[in-house]
């Protein structure tokens, strides 16, 4: 998959699309929720978020790493904007980071309301930075160096890309039960 490029986008817009991303997860959901001939609650629908796609990992898992990258974001920005020796975790500028399986614990309904919390406090955080330290430098613990700019970009890319990866594995496990 292709990484994303957000170069060019700025706090505001990274308030907009933090703040589109519980409703893209919920559609995505939704989407796999109606081509099952299903409705929302139907314990049919968790099953299937539940089990393990091609990749390894469930949609249920993509959406709990959603929640935790995010919140973890919210959390490291928030001190990273009001101290500049703030260590930015590489996993958070890394586009791809790890989603790990976990069995399938959770409900889709739930996950999805901690990816909305999780991304509304992340859009609360950049809407009330001061718009001067969004290019400050910051170390990373890789070894190199970022901007609260630049990792707020790379959050979203991340779950953006999650988004297609949640998209892919419902699709990919609609009609074949964990075996």
């Amino acid at each position: 998959m292709t990484d994303l490029d957000l170069s060019s986008m700025q706090p505001g817009d990274a308030v907009v699309a933090a703040r589109s991303l519980p409703r893209r997860f919920r559609d995505s959901a939704r989407s796999a929720v109606v081509e099952m001939g299903s409705e929302p609650g139907d314990s049919r629908v968790d099953e299937v978020a539940a089990r393990t796609g091609p990749d390894g990992y469930s949609g249920l898992d993509i959406l709990q790493a959603a929640a935790e990258h995010l919140g973890r974001a919210q959390d490291v920005l928030g001190r990273a904007l009001v101290d500049s020796s703030t260590s930015i975790p590489a996993e958070l500028v890394d586009q791809r980071p790890v989603i790990e399986h976990r069995d399938g614990a959770g409900l889709l309904d739930e996950e999805v309301q901690r990816v909305a919390a999780a991304a509304e406090r992340l859009a609360e955080q950049i809407d009330g930075a001061d718009a001067r330290r969004w290019e400050t430098t910051l170390a990373v613990t890789d070894g190199t160096t970022t901007t609260p700019l630049h990792l707020v970009r790379q959050v979203i890319a991340t779950n953006v890309l999650w988004l297609r990866d949640l998209e892919r594995t419902l699709r990919a496990v609609r009609g074949h039960p964990q075996g």
